[in-house]
């Protein structure tokens, strides 16, 4: 998010919100350099975090590009930036009553994760097909993190929020087309699409490794609603091969309780 556009959202939610309080910070997911001053800032307060939600993420387009550290831009960004983010905010995190960590994805395919190329080392696909893969990827750590805080004051919440037009395919001008125009009646608005995250984020009773989802046909729009995993999605063999490849290549070590 350019800072200007941030400093205008951190002015717009006061007067929208009387007496909350806002505190912006510039955070660069395709750079480990930029997480970790971010974590650090957050961690320097001493406050404890109840709340963190990973909703950025990049549609690359037809040319492959790499974060600042060599990563495939998208899975860089999508997965391994959210990756390196939480382990290193996971004290504040901890420190919290009640914290959880809410990942946002985009569906959930049956199939277990392809984990045999997830840089895109050997074959760049783009565009869509990668958006989707990289984003499936950060569902599946969504769901080996809760497996892994299990018994902490910590829950990983997954999220699907429905299809909407956003900012998101502005490298693929065709799809971001089809979305806003042609299939517009069916799809979400951004606002609506955010309602599942936000769901995950505050709803009282939700178990830690729970899936949010919109609750209309096919999962496009609609209420929030709890659903169900598919075996894909919590397959453990692909979970730990995602994990260990997320430790290598940014370098972050979890420290989570026994």
């Amino acid at each position: 998010m350019p800072v200007g556009k941030l400093g205008t959202l951190a002015q717009a939610v006061p007067r929208e919100v009387p007496g909350a309080k806002v505190e912006p910070l510039v955070l660069d997911l395709a750079d480990l350099a930029s997480v970790k001053r971010a974590a650090d800032a957050v961690l320097a307060s001493g406050r404890p975090l109840d709340v963190l939600i990973n909703n950025a993420a990049v549609m690359p387009g037809r040319e492959r590009q790499t974060t600042s550290d060599g990563f495939e831009l998208a899975f860089g960004t999508n997965q391994l930036g959210h990756f390196a983010l939480v382990g290193q905010l996971l004290p504040a995190l901890l420190s919290a009553p009640d914290a959880r960590v809410v990942t946002v994805s985009a569906g959930a395919p049956r199939s277990p994760l392809d984990t045999s190329d997830l840089n895109s080392d050997k074959r760049y696909r783009g565009g869509m097909s990668t958006y989707m893969a990289t984003k499936y990827a950060a569902a599946v750590y969504a769901q080996e993190l809760a497996r892994r805080l299990a018994g902490t004051s910590v829950k990983s919440i997954t999220v699907h929020p429905g299809v909407a037009a956003t900012g998101v395919q502005r490298h693929n001008p065709l799809i971001g087309i089809l979305a806003k125009y042609v299939f517009a009646p069916v799809t979400s608005t951004p606002a609506q699409a955010a309602r599942p995250a936000i769901y995950a984020a505050t709803h009282p009773t939700l178990a830690n490794g729970a899936l949010i989802g919109p609750g209309g046909l096919l999962g496009i729009k609609g209420e929030p609603r709890l659903d169900k995993p598919s075996a894909g999605l919590t397959d453990e063999a692909s979970a730990a091969q995602l994990w260990e490849t997320s430790q290598r290549l940014t370098g972050i070590h979890y420290s989570i309780p026994k």
